[in-house]
């Protein structure tokens, strides 16, 4: 499992790229909601988020790599996770935090006040937390899981050795 996750070296099929993609996706998820349990266990679980990320960075590479590709074509679905990541959190700010605290931050936001900002959502932490941790935890796991899937049905399996090594 540690090579799977953590060393970009080689090559990975598409089934081995599912049972590591399933297992990040649950760990995501599983960090994604500990801000439910406590404030420093949510700060714990963001670094270990950040983190895994490598992990991720790691499996697409070998999964390109798989396909005779550079792993510098990683960077295509770790791109367009980007983009959905930063459009699922607004439809998920915009749909579930409660509009009194979306208008108090919008309001500080327009005025430019960045200090006034983080202070208001310091205050409203409890509100935010209980309100959006649960939907963007879905919206994640779900947004993962068909960049993760689609780009894998894409990338197609080489059977054959290449310059990254022997088939798994």
């Amino acid at each position: 499992m540690g090579d799977l996750l953590f060393s970009p070296n080689g090559r990975i099929s598409p089934a081995q790229f599912t049972k590591g993609a399933l297992i990040l996706i649950f760990l995501y998820f599983i960090l994604s909601i500990a801000p439910l349990a406590s404030p420093g266990l949510g700060m714990i679980a963001m670094i270990a988020q950040i983190l895994l990320l490598w992990c991720w960075i790691v499996l697409w590479i070998k999964r390109y790599h798989d396909s005779g590709n550079s792993g510098w074509m990683s960077l295509i679905p770790i791109a367009i996770f980007v983009v959905g990541y930063f459009w699922v959190s607004n439809y998920i700010t915009n749909k579930y935090m409660p509009a009194e605290i979306k208008a108090d931050i919008d309001a500080i936001w327009e005025d430019g006040d960045i200090m006034g900002m983080m202070e208001v959502m310091a205050e409203y932490e409890p509100e935010i937390v209980a309100t959006t941790t649960m939907p963007s935890a879905i919206g994640f796991s779900i947004l993962s899981a068909i960049i993760a899937f689609g780009f894998n049905a894409l990338i197609k399996h080489q059977p054959e050795e290449n310059q990254f090594g022997h088939p798994s």
